[in-house]
């Protein structure tokens, strides 16, 4: 993990209230400030989409199973637990063609859909060939992000008020002045939403070269400070 701090342009203003004379008037310094952080993501969410099409509705629906059922073992072997796995979901749907303005059926379409919770990437390509190897049509999506976003926000928040903190004692020491109390705190950022790649990848081959890269974790505020008239 590093740290990037971006020190935004800093604005001092004086704030006069009304009706008092000018000598008794607040004098006030408002700046803003960034902190920045990247880190990996730790985890993924993926979907896999197994299907076949005939006539044979049973038949259809048995041999779905017997590849989920291979899929679900390649997870089983690669230390996915299974209460990270959902595979409950399955549709049959007919098939149909159009003939001289016609709607003729010419079968049926069963699909399964596995949703995969991981928690160690470094075996996400491993898991990406063993589950095509084992009869998955489509890779629907692969979800990267981080654990506790929260957390790595929250720590960038506290470094941007620090930072806001020592940008305004500087400007009101060259102004020949010095920061009383803390008028206003607006936080101006939020804590980020997972990455999201999605991928749709029929008959996909995967190598060992998938990398989720960096999410960047941002906080950002503005800071107003009373100052000695």
């Amino acid at each position: 993990m590093f740290y990037r701090f971006i020190l935004l342009t800093s604005i001092a203003c004086t704030t006069l209230i009304a009706c008092q004379p000018m000598n008794q008037a607040e004098q006030h310094i408002r700046v803003q400030a960034e902190a920045e952080t990247y880190n990996e993501p730790d985890r993924a969410r993926l979907v896999f989409r197994i299907e076949q099409q005939g006539d044979d509705l049973p038949g259809l629906k048995q041999l779905v199973d017997s590849h989920t059922s291979q899929v679900l073992n390649a997870l089983y072997d690669n230390q996915v637990p299974e209460r990270d796995i959902s595979s409950f979901r399955i549709q049959a749907t007919p098939v149909y063609d159009y003939q001289d303005g016609q709607r003729v059926q010419r079968g049926f379409n069963v699909a399964r859909t596995i949703h995969v919770t991981l928690t160690d990437l470094s075996r996400y390509d491993i898991i990406l060939d063993y589950a095509l190897q084992s009869g998955v049509s489509e890779i629907v999506q692969a979800d990267f992000f981080i654990s506790h976003p929260e957390q790595h926000y929250r720590a960038m928040l506290e470094k941007a008020v620090l930072d806001a903190r020592n940008k305004a004692e500087l400007i009101a020491e060259a102004a020949g002045t010095k920061i009383i109390a803390v008028v206003a705190v607006q936080e101006m950022s939020q804590a980020p939403a997972p990455i999201v790649y999605a991928e749709s990848a029929r008959f996909r081959q995967a190598d060992n070269v998938s990398l989720p890269g960096n999410q960047a974790t941002r906080a950002q505020v503005q800071v107003t400070y009373k100052i000695a008239n």
